[in-house]
């Protein structure tokens, strides 16, 4: 790993890391106990989106503006992205009262929608070492292509819980906002998955290139 790299996924750390803590303490009160202001599992939630869009922007990144080192960004944003979701779980889990009761049928949508990306995330995490490429071989790659799936789930779970759920209307009203800037995002970077798009942009990109070549 070169210098630049390490000093990108450094940062990368440091901001996640930065984020947990937000989450856990951010505008705590006396003893630690956060305030009424600050939602820990909403939070947590909200980071897993932005790291799982983070991470699928990569690929674009390096594709279409040529950024090699963003392919390295890639994984660590999506493992961070499994993190936030599975806190974000955890702790929804552990603060309902009686425990778990989130779960108890009949499930809302949103919810399940959330479960569903939350699990495609634990399969592409259980799955990022090299070990797990070797023994998957071809597969391996189908298998992380989920991780589109998943945003949309992710996404999707986002927008109906600003929609359907008390609590994020209460503790955290300009989600809304948020959610759609996230949508926006993600149809823009699945768009950018077609081929013909992609083709599209990479050719004018080499007549751009060309024409600035001969001026």
């Amino acid at each position: 790993m070169d210098r630049k790299q390490f000093w990108l996924r450094a940062a990368l750390h440091v901001v996640a890391l930065g984020a947990l803590v937000y989450v856990l303490m951010g505008a705590a009160g006396p003893g630690w106990e956060t305030s009424n202001r600050h939602d820990r599992v909403l939070e947590a939630g909200v980071w897993a989106v932005r790291f799982l869009l983070s991470s699928l922007a990569m690929s674009p990144a390096n594709t279409y503006l040529g950024w090699r080192s963003a392919i390295k960004l890639r994984k660590p944003a999506g493992l961070w992205a499994f993190g936030f979701g599975a806190l974000h779980f955890g702790l929804s889990f552990v603060e309902s009262k009686p425990l778990g009761t989130y779960l108890a049928p009949p499930i809302p949508l949103y919810i399940i929608l959330g479960v569903t990306g939350l699990l495609i995330l634990v399969a592409l995490a259980s799955t990022s070492t090299r070990w797990a490429q070797r023994r998957l071989g071809k597969n391996w790659k189908r298998l992380h292509r989920l991780v589109y799936a998943g945003g949309v789930a992710v996404v999707a779970h986002a927008l109906l819980a600003t929609e359907m759920s008390k609590r994020v209307y209460v503790r955290y009203p300009d989600l809304t906002y948020e959610v759609r800037v996230y949508i926006v995002i993600l149809t823009v970077l699945l768009i950018l998955r077609l081929p013909f798009v992609r083709q599209v942009l990479r050719e004018g990109a080499f007549q751009l290139a060309r024409r600035l070549g001969e001026a």
